[in-house]
């Protein structure tokens, strides 16, 4: 339990001024839904590199599945509703 508070803790330290601050002064709204749209694919494939690189077969069917996922929610927020977009990263955070 702590260390999902830990986490949690930390990822709204970090994405607030990494993410959040920068979209809002560089992007235009209309940019800033592409840019999340976009960085949520990529974000998921990373976690296939971890599983190819430790070698864990069993991880890395499953992390397909979350890219193939991902990839459909990153699309539906783009083209439908942003909330799918929020929805999706909260997803993510419990994904991973």
């Amino acid at each position: 339990m702590t260390t999902i508070v830990i986490g949690l803790i930390i990822g709204i330290i970090v994405a607030i001024p990494c993410t959040i601050v920068p979209t809002k002064k560089f992007l235009r709204p209309r940019n800033e839904k592409v840019f999340y749209s976009l960085t949520l694919f990529p974000i998921a494939l990373i976690y296939i590199g971890f599983s190819y690189y430790y070698g864990n077969l069993s991880a890395l069917h499953a992390e397909i599945i979350g890219v193939i996922v991902f990839l459909f929610f990153s699309l539906l927020g783009q083209f439908m509703a942003t909330w799918i977009l929020i929805y999706a990263y909260i997803f993510h955070a419990v994904w991973d």
